[in-house]
């Protein structure tokens, strides 16, 4: 009878420290491990762990979250068979799509013992479109050598959300930015800026919309960047001293900034400010931000 009597003060004990939440310290004989998320779908997961309970009842449970604070925590499992390892499972369900969720195993002993798994993460899928939606990818527009703005739109379905996405191949690989709307009006136009391209390098693109019950793509489109840094600024010019003058001969210079486009430079010249004579034009490549310097010998 006694020795029963500290068994059910003991299990009291510790369900109660569970209520409580005693905080954690890490030990030896309690270990907790994170294993892969399994059954990822654009609304849901299954999470995984091992714990090994050290030689005393324990229970386990899963933080998870949209980022590594975590900040939910799954409900708790108790385990009875202490001199095992054993594993647990806990689904998640009413996530969001295309979004990553990160998780960890985490488990707790009487006595206030504690441990805590590896952060992990997952991501949703893009679940396939259940009502009519229609994505279109528009040309993309605003070309230099470095940057490009993409454009696309989404009629039907009241969408929700779009973004793009993009890559040197028509593989793609790399997805922008979710934009939301707030508004089921249709169509839906939507754009993103691309920035620190590679020059003269074709890019492929594609918009993707999701709405109610699923995500649709647009078709995949392309553009390429331009094969050099161009300038909107006006070319100028401005002349500098004769020189080796003689009594029949003078070298005539000047300075030009092409402001970024291939120009031709001349000189004019003659006894009088009429300057009716001219030298043959000189070609000066494009060359923005950058003054060059131009003579002729009359």
């Amino acid at each position: 009878m006694f020795r029963a009597g500290c068994s059910r003060i003991a299990l009291l004990s510790f369900l109660l420290n569970l209520v409580t939440g005693i905080a954690y310290s890490q030990t030896s004989g309690l270990s907790v491990t994170t294993s892969e998320a399994t059954a990822v779908s654009a609304t849901s997961a299954e999470l995984h762990g091992i714990i090994n309970p050290g030689g005393s009842p324990a229970a386990a449970w899963f933080d998870w979250g949209t980022t590594t604070a975590l900040g939910t925590r799954t409900d708790a499992q108790t385990f009875t068979d202490v001199t095992s390892t054993v594993t647990f499972a806990h689904s998640i369900r009413n996530l969001q799509p295309h979004t990553t969720y990160y998780f960890r195993a985490a488990g707790y002993r009487s006595g206030g013992v504690s441990a805590l798994g590896d952060v992990r993460s997952f991501t949703t899928a893009d679940a396939p479109a259940t009502v009519s939606l229609t994505v279109t990818t528009g040309e993309a527009t605003a070309i230099t050598a470095t940057a490009a703005e993409l454009h696309g739109s989404i009629n039907g379905g009241s969408p929700a959300a779009g973004w793009f996405e993009w890559g040197t191949t028509t593989g793609l690989g790399t997805r922008t930015d979710v934009q939301i709307f707030n508004s089921a009006t249709s169509p839906m136009t939507f754009a993103l800026s691309l920035r620190n391209l590679q020059s003269h390098t074709t890019y492929y693109f594609r918009a993707v919309g999701y709405g109610l019950g699923g995500t649709a793509p647009g078709e995949v489109r392309s553009f390429t960047t331009t094969s050099e840094i161009t300038s909107t600024s006006a070319p100028s010019v401005a002349t500098s001293e004769a020189s080796a003058v003689t009594s029949n001969s003078a070298e005539l210079r000047g300075i030009v900034n092409p402001g970024g486009s291939t120009i031709s430079v001349w000189f004019e010249w003659g006894t009088t400010t009429s300057v009716p004579n001219q030298t043959n034009p000189q070609t000066a490549p494009p060359c923005p931000f950058k003054p060059i310097s131009k003579w002729q010998s009359l």
